[in-house]
């Protein structure tokens, strides 16, 4: 089964005016996509990959991997990692 995804959004405007969002198709043929999160396991001490998220924090960083089908059947595997810059915010007293 292949799959579209979309985008859905409007300006501040159109938020404002209580437009309906516009649907904008970014990418179509997909036939899988897998999101894996890399972050800290208190269970193990380690930084490690998990297809969930449960903590409240950030992970370090996300893989995306995608397999698209085109109109013959073909079939290719996109992998994309995005770090997350995290730091920690910290307020001071003077």
């Amino acid at each position: 089964k292949k799959e579209i995804i979309k985008r859905s959004g409007t300006d501040y405007i159109g938020l404002l005016q209580q437009k309906t969002p516009e649907d904008k198709t970014l990418i179509s043929g997909v036939s899988s996509a897998v999101f894996s999160y890399y972050a800290y396991n208190a269970n193990t001490g380690m930084y490690e990959w998990s297809e969930e998220w449960l903590e409240e924090d950030l992970p370090q960083a996300v893989r995306i991997t995608m397999t698209l089908t085109d109109s013959n059947d073909n079939t290719v595997n996109y992998h994309r990692t995005v770090n997350i810059p995290a730091g920690k915010l910290e307020f001071f007293k003077d």
